[in-house]
């Protein structure tokens, strides 16, 4: 469902440790803020309101593409028709978000085979283009005959159908 999609949590952790304790902890994990010095109670309730507050921040909207009837998540690599989930591949994935950042735009299959090399590390040839736009119909449900979202564009690539206005 597209309620789970759009829920997040925030996690905040505060270590207090030695000075030799934070040495071997730095190369294990991300630590984002580190007070090698002796703490007096004041420094350290200051230390944990900016904390706090930081952690009660509401999180930016995460950024979503509109495209037809789909909706675009890409931090969290999701795509819905309406509230279906539509699964796509990463090497699928990235041949949609690519179009529908630049709706109208033509895209050669040159360019779309080093968006592809990102995640399909076997593109070899363009026909892998071809093969990817071909799942990516069926399973968006796009007729290449008639075209709702990819269009071919004979002899040079594919583009993202604009919207008529």
């Amino acid at each position: 469902m597209l309620e789970t999609a759009e829920s997040a949590t925030a996690v905040m952790t505060l270590l207090l440790a030695s000075i030799a304790a934070v040495s071997l902890l730095v190369g294990g994990i991300g630590i984002m803020n580190i007070m090698l010095v002796s703490v007096t109670e004041r420094k350290l309730r200051a230390r944990l309101r900016v904390l706090l507050r930081r952690a009660h921040k509401q999180p930016e909207e995460e950024k979503r593409i509109r495209v037809h009837d789909l909706l675009i998540l890409p931090e969290r690599h999701f795509v819905y028709r309406g509230k279906e989930r539509i699964p796509l591949t990463a090497s699928e994935y990235q041949v949609l978000l690519n179009l529908a950042q630049r709706p109208g735009m033509v895209f050669t299959r040159e360019m779309l085979m080093d968006v592809l090399w990102l995640t399909d590390r076997n593109t070899g040839s363009p026909l892998t283009v071809n093969v990817h736009v071909r799942n990516l119909r069926a399973k968006l449900g796009d007729d290449p005959d008639n075209p709702r979202y990819i269009v071919s564009v004979r002899g040079v690539g594919y583009k993202l159908r604009e919207e008529e206005q």
